[in-house]
């Protein structure tokens, strides 16, 4: 008993040894501004600048202007919107989709009307999409065909993740129901945690949940192979709250006035695209406000 007692003791003992904190070594800097080792050659300069979002480019740009370029598009295709809320999309020649980010949405409906110029392709809305860059993500797409008896789709993929990008594919039939040619077409998407639920010019056409449904992301507007215009676009969330909805093409840019603009990559001023800008009053343009500068171009 008294060898137990001793052997107690002792382990005791080494636990305070080992518990006690690691003694730290004091360091000293010593500076001398007097001393110089050597110089920096004035032709060397910005190689150790990162850009930490917009603090170089709204920090040491002089003239304080985001997206000089109108090249930072939130529009992919060619697209035309004006201040009364109208959007046109020519996608005959495109056979990979036109899309248009507009706004975002959890739970809730989204409402426009629209109508077909062509009777060829598809008109396209999806909902809690989460594309990054050119990647196919997580998203759920109503793909409505414009011809006459056309097979209209619902299209998700899911369980794309960064450490697995890879999706799955899921092709789902509506019910068929006719889009009246170039008539105007009533359209709502009802998003309900994995139910999603579409209505065409008041029917039902799709209403069931989605596997593994994605539950945030955008709400976005395409075309495949055909001309569409939309109109009185409409996003409301579950409480019945409105959503802020986007018309303009140029990410930073906002219509002003009486305009119409539209996306120019068959002519444009820089490498790649340009913003055409159509007054269609007495004036019109588009500007950068809710900053301490404003920046407006008018025409």
């Amino acid at each position: 008993m008294k060898n137990i007692a001793l052997l107690m003791l002792g382990l005791l003992s080494c636990m305070t040894v080992f518990a006690r904190p690691p003694q730290r070594d004091r360091a000293t800097v010593l500076i001398q501004p007097d001393q110089e080792e050597g110089r920096i050659n004035p032709h060397v300069y910005g190689f150790l600048l990162e850009h930490i979002y917009h603090s170089v480019s709204n920090g040491i740009w002089g003239e304080n202007v985001w997206n000089r370029s109108f090249e930072e598009l939130l529009a992919e295709g060619r697209w035309t919107a004006d201040t009364d809320g109208h959007l046109t999309v020519d996608a005959r020649d495109d056979r990979s989709g036109s899309h248009f980010d507009v706004a975002r949405l959890r739970d809730g409906i989204v409402s426009l009307d629209f109508r077909c110029t062509s009777s060829e392709g598809s008109f396209l809305i999806g909902v809690r999409n989460q594309h990054r860059e050119s990647l196919t993500t997580n998203d759920v797409w109503v793909q409505l065909d414009t011809r006459r008896q056309g097979r209209h789709v619902v299209v998700s993929h899911t369980g794309w993740i960064w450490h697995r990008p890879v999706s799955k594919l899921t092709t789902l039939p509506t019910a068929s129901h006719d889009i009246n040619g170039e008539a105007w077409n009533h359209l709502d998407v009802e998003c309900r945690g994995a139910r999603i639920s579409v209505c065409l010019n008041g029917q039902v056409i799709f209403d069931q949940e989605i596997p593994d449904c994605p539950r945030d992301g955008a709400v976005t507007l395409g075309a495949l192979g055909c001309e569409a215009v939309i109109k009185d676009i409409s996003v409301k969330d579950d409480t019945g709250s409105d959503v802020p909805v986007n018309l303009n093409l140029s990410r930073h840019w906002e219509m002003v006035g009486d305009c119409l603009t539209a996306i120019d990559d068959i002519r444009p001023l820089n490498h790649a695209h340009s913003l055409l800008i159509t007054n269609r009053g007495t004036w019109a343009g588009i500007e950068q406000k809710g900053r301490p500068w404003s920046n407006r171009l008018s025409v």
